[in-house]
């Protein structure tokens, strides 16, 4: 697919989507939404690319959560389908085995806010400003902000934020838990590809294994997980990867890992 409201580019082995619609600040409109899926299939089909990172273009936004102007005469049965294409974005990134982050230059509003707690890692430039505003148009919070928020930020923060709708400064965000990192904005971007570049330095299988497990916590016990954790690390220990770190240490010098 052509890209025409979203750039894709591959940096040394970290991909970057930047959404492109800034006179909008980067709200989703339904041609994002399927540019944005499209690109991810595309990060999780490429073996040379083991980072994904997404952020806005411009200063103003990193997204703006869904396209208000075209809110308005939205038909029962229409709603339903344009968030089940968004909530495919979700999955996607949720699943993917490679580490997401994403890169918050400026506003992360509603589906904007949630398609950031859908990454791995949240780094914020320090203009950024977080808000779950669904409220103030009188609809839920939606792509799995309901299920990321609470799980970012404890449960009575998450209401506090659902409820009032009210917008954090990127200080405050970090401070509760909401974004990981934050830098100064003129820093943004070299400051994240750095912390891309060292997650790309790893062993991709072994990261994607434990993204997959992470995923389950919520699910099994701990006996249950003792046993998933048994059986994965019994591969683990099989791998090219495995072999070279433990060279690596020995030799004292830094692992180069394969993904194998």
């Amino acid at each position: 697919m052509e890209h025409k409201e979203l750039l894709f580019e591959v940096i040394e082995s970290t991909a970057v989507i930047t959404l492109n619609r800034p006179e909008a600040m980067n709200a989703l409109n339904l041609s994002v939404r399927e540019e944005l899926y499209d690109a991810i299939q595309r990060v999780k089909s490429d073996q040379g690319i083991k980072v994904l990172v997404i952020t806005g273009a411009g200063d103003r936004a990193f997204c703006a959560g869904g396209d208000i102007t075209t809110m308005k005469d939205i038909r029962p049965w229409e709603g339903r389908e344009r968030l089940k294409r968004l909530q495919r974005v979700t999955l996607s990134l949720v699943e993917m085995e490679k580490v997401v982050i994403a890169v918050v230059n400026g506003y992360a509003v509603g589906g904007g806010c949630n398609l950031a707690l859908a990454a791995d890692l949240i780094i914020a430039s320090d203009r950024a400003r977080f808000s779950q505003s669904f409220i103030r148009i009188a609809v839920i919070s939606d792509i799995g902000g309901l299920y990321f928020l609470p799980r970012r930020v404890g449960m009575g923060r998450a209401k506090e934020l659902l409820f009032t709708g009210r917008t954090l400064p990127a200080l405050e965000a970090e401070k509760i838990g909401l974004v990981d990192y934050v830098f100064p904005h003129e820093e943004l971007m070299k400051r994240s590809m750095e912390i891309a570049r060292q997650i790309a330095s790893g062993p991709p299988r072994v990261i994607g294994m434990m993204k997959t497990i992470l995923r389950q916590t919520d699910r099994i016990d701990l006996r249950s997980l003792l046993e998933m954790e048994a059986q994965v690390q019994d591969i683990c220990f099989q791998t090219e990867d495995h072999k070279e770190g433990v060279k690596a240490f020995l030799e004292k010098r830094e692992p180069r890992f394969v993904g194998r």
